[in-house]
């Protein structure tokens, strides 16, 4: 994944200069260039330039976007993992990228706000019918999200592509449970801080809970 997204990165950026690398042949630089003037690939260019700019929740309300720059989303979401000491949920990762300098309170649109409205809403749904279960919030947030005909998921970017679809239109799959048994997320909790304690005892580090 990570090679086909540095290849489509390149691409672009190959395409926006027209200046020929000394890594490219001459044969091979006629044949880009020939295709970027095609009528086929000028169609699918004006095609993604109107998707880009569908206003999803109407008129006014602007295209969909996203804070993370030209930085895939798995990038991201590894960088947030080296600034914490416990990995970021997909409610982490959506809000450090939806909202305006990462501030997790100011949407950069009107889309990225009533789609978090609605996770909140469904987790407080899940939380007062189940109480003695844990919310599992990457359930919640992929069946909220569903799955697009491509099968990308809203907010998620490349991270979205490498998780399971989860009551997606039309998928064959069955839509996942919002909780988690308590006695099970306990159990998994409690494996991992075995695991994790065997870990740092051989490399001589020290921890508490």
């Amino acid at each position: 994944m990570l090679a086909g997204t540095r290849y489509t990165a390149l691409m672009h950026k190959l395409k926006k200069n027209r200046v020929q690398p000394v890594y490219v042949t001459d044969e091979a630089w006629r044949r880009y260039l020939q295709y970027w003037e095609s009528e086929d690939f000028q169609a699918r260019s004006r095609q993604a330039t109107e998707n880009r700019n569908t206003e999803v929740e109407g008129p006014g309300t602007g295209p969909s976007k996203h804070g993370g720059g030209s930085v895939s989303f798995v990038t991201t979401q590894e960088r947030l993992a080296d600034s914490s000491d416990t990995p970021p949920t997909v409610n982490d990762l959506y809000l450090h990228l939806h909202t305006v300098n990462h501030d997790r309170m100011t949407f950069i649109d009107t889309r990225s706000e009533r789609f978090y409205d609605r996770l909140q809403s469904r987790r407080q749904e899940v939380t007062q019918a189940t109480p003695e279960q844990s919310v599992d919030d990457e359930a919640v947030y992929l069946n909220v999200a569903g799955e697009s005909s491509k099968g990308r998921v809203y907010g998620l970017g490349s991270v979205g592509r490498k998780k399971r679809r989860y009551g997606a239109p039309g998928a064959s799959t069955s839509r996942t449970p919002d909780v988690v048994p308590r006695a099970s997320s306990m159990s998994l909790r409690s494996n991992y801080e075995r695991l994790w304690s065997s870990c740092i005892g051989v490399l001589g580090w020290t921890w508490t809970k």
